[in-house]
This record gives C-alpha cells, sequence and structure tokens, in this order.
C-alpha cells in the first residue's frame, strides 16, 4: 500500500514563474511574423470586436485573420484608425501562415478577465427574487434527510 503513494513535490522553477507572472499580470511575449509583440489582458472594445467578427464572417480563414489583427490591436482606438487597413494588408498582401494566427489566438485566449465576469453573474443570480426557496418544512426535512433521521412534522 506504501508503494501505491504518490509523493507531493514542489512544483518546477518554470512552472513557479508562471504562477507568478499570471498572478502579477504581466503581459504575455511571442512572436508574430519573426517581431516580439506583448499581449496583455483583452481590452473591452477588442473582445467586442472579436464577438462583432466570430457573428459576421462567414469566410473561415478571413475571419481568423480579423480576429488575429483585433488582437495585435488590442485597443478601440487602435482598431478604428488601422483595423480595416492591417487585416487586408495581412490577408491579401502578406497571406500570413495559419501558424502565425494560430500562435496569436492561443496566446489571446489566455488573456481573457473571466474572473469579474464569473463573480458579476454569481452575485446577480443571488439577488433575482424568481429563484425557487424552500420553505420551512422543506429545510427541515432536507436537513434531516442529510443527518439520516426520520424528518419530523
Amino acid at each position: 500500500m506504501a508503494d501505491n503513494k504518490e509523493n507531493i513535490e514542489q512544483p518546477k522553477v518554470d512552472l513557479q514563474e508562471m504562477l507568478d507572472s499570471i498572478l502579477r499580470d504581466e503581459p504575455t511575449e511571442f512572436v508574430f511574423m519573426g517581431k516580439k509583440h506583448k499581449l496583455g489582458w483583452l481590452r473591452k472594445g477588442a473582445m467586442a470586436k472579436c464577438s462583432h467578427i466570430q457573428l459576421r464572417e462567414k469566410n473561415e480563414w478571413k475571419r481568423n485573420v480579423k480576429l488575429c489583427v483585433c488582437i495585435l490591436l488590442n485597443n478601440i482606438w487602435k482598431i478604428r484608425f488601422f483595423y480595416a487597413i492591417y487585416w487586408r494588408w495581412l490577408y491579401y498582401i502578406k497571406d500570413i501562415d495559419v501558424t502565425e494566427v494560430l500562435r496569436v489566438l492561443d496566446v489571446s485566449k489566455k488573456k481573457i478577465p473571466s474572473t469579474a465576469f464569473s463573480l458579476a453573474t454569481i452575485l446577480a443570480t443571488g439577488m433575482t427574487d424568481v429563484m425557487m426557496t424552500m420553505t420551512r418544512n422543506e429545510a427541515k426535512a432536507t436537513q434531516a434527510g442529510q443527518a439520516g433521521e426520520q424528518p419530523s412534522r
């Protein structure tokens, strides 16, 4: 039995560094078309534009290039001024490789701030008045059932 036990070990240094960078919200570095870029948390304007592109664009490859550009710009003002030129330049002129686009999309999926949305959803759910609540008798019966006793009337 002692042979089957797994020993819990301290995580390796590279995993500790990764956790530290996540906790400190450091931008992630990645290489796109031979240049180093940094990506912080995705901003609301970039996420809204990505949602719009997902819903509207039917051509799969064009959609992925447009999403890549939104992530690279990651600022509503940059998107407004440079988006139309930048995605056409990458799509028609540069004809970028699938691996380049996938590299950017892979980095971006880790940069979506989901904690605040989850907390807001949980709090909003608790504040609704249409939630089903138990009567006093139902609560006593449930508690008695959990304790293994007969419910009292």
